[in-house]
């Protein structure tokens, strides 16, 4: 029963789920920033690349970007592409640890 309560609670304890891909010859630097760890200062530093390469022909050309390195760019890999639409959004999910204090301890009690 318990067991039972704490998956139902904790069902969608993913921080956040990503559905979709980023275009990286035609995101603009808000959708860049749509990307995990993308922030304003990486994502003009995306764009300046793209800009130099006058469009990325690989998406690795992307570990060439100052701050991302080999394991942000396997984070990123599956929600990149180089062709088609932008198609990601962000869809925030409850985690365990937005539960109020009393419901964790009542968890962890149990």
């Amino acid at each position: 029963m318990i067991l039972c309560i704490c998956m139902l609670l904790c069902a969608s304890a993913v921080a956040a789920e990503h559905a979709g891909v980023v275009n990286l010859n035609d995101a603009s630097a808000e959708q860049l920033e749509r990307l995990p760890g993308i922030g304003p200062s990486r994502a003009r530093a995306i764009l300046e690349l793209r800009a130099r390469l006058k469009r990325f022909s690989r998406i690795e050309d992307l570990l060439r970007v100052k701050g991302i390195g080999r394991a942000t760019f396997r984070k990123l890999r599956p929600l990149l592409t180089l062709d088609g639409p932008t198609t990601l959004s962000l869809r925030q999910a409850t985690s365990c640890a937005s539960l109020p204090a009393a419901a964790r301890c009542w968890l962890a009690s149990a």
